[in-house]
């Protein structure tokens, strides 16, 4: 259960798993910076300079911010690649300290707004 502090979204862990390994392995993290990330009306908006994926997501309220590519890889290499069905991934930001996780990992993020 989240905290007041805390904001959750579920995504698609294949879709969002895919995305991140697809950016890791295609571009250095120099050719990308940051990745941008918008959160609202049930879909979770991740675009780079190169690259860019809309996923569905569960969750209530309102997220813009950014991630260094480098630490979004760091999520993807936290998780296994997934077997078969694939289950919702927990995503939580937390502005306060300025970190995105997920059950495995957490990393540093930037937030603009939050709501």
């Amino acid at each position: 259960m989240p905290t007041p502090k805390e904001i959750e979204f579920y995504v698609d862990e294949e879709q969002f798993l895919t995305f991140a390994r697809a950016i890791k392995k295609g571009f250095r993290a120099s050719e990308l910076g940051w990745v941008e990330m918008e959160v609202k009306d049930g879909k979770m908006t991740l675009s780079t300079a190169k690259a860019g994926s809309v996923l569905a997501c569960i969750g209530r309220g309102t997220v813009i911010g950014r991630v260094a590519m480098g630490n979004l890889a760091k999520l993807a290499t936290a998780h296994k690649k997934p077997k078969g069905k694939t289950k919702p991934l927990r995503l939580v930001f937390r502005p306060e300290f300025g970190e995105m996780a997920t059950e495995f990992a957490g990393v540093k993020a930037h937030f603009d707004y939050v709501e």
